[in-house]
């Protein structure tokens, strides 16, 4: 389950995504967030017990009454992926990607090679 950021989850229209990710936690499959789509987690407690990154701690606290994951918070400019939750900030594209590729079992040849490729636009 990939969950794409945006504004829209500070929003109070935002589904509930407790239950979906969940039942994919349930069945040993992965949940990703990104961005905003963070916040989705953290207001479902999927946050509260797994390391875990995001825009900003103050963000997920700001903005979720049911989060209490701080002490899990890991201030980093990539991808945190831990018991099968994978997060990253809005600014971490790249690593979150590679992040859900190897997650979802592609060779890390493969992985490696995408983020090089990226990587050449910051080279310069």
């Amino acid at each position: 389950l990939v969950i794409c950021g945006g504004l829209a989850w500070t929003t109070p229209q935002a589904p509930d995504m407790k239950s979906l990710a969940m039942k994919f936690l349930n069945r040993g499959k992965h949940v990703a967030a990104i961005c905003g789509g963070t916040l989705a987690l953290a207001r479902g407690g999927v946050l509260n017990t797994v390391r875990h990154t995001s825009n900003d701690i103050g963000f997920l606290a700001d903005n979720s009454s049911t989060y209490t994951g701080q002490s899990h918070y890991i201030d980093v400019p990539g991808a945190v992926a831990d018991q099968n939750v994978i997060t990253a900030a809005g600014t971490a594209p790249v690593h979150f990607s590679a992040a859900v590729f190897r997650a979802a079992g592609v060779d890390e040849k493969m992985v490696n090679g995408f983020t090089a490729m990226l990587a050449g636009e910051h080279a310069a």
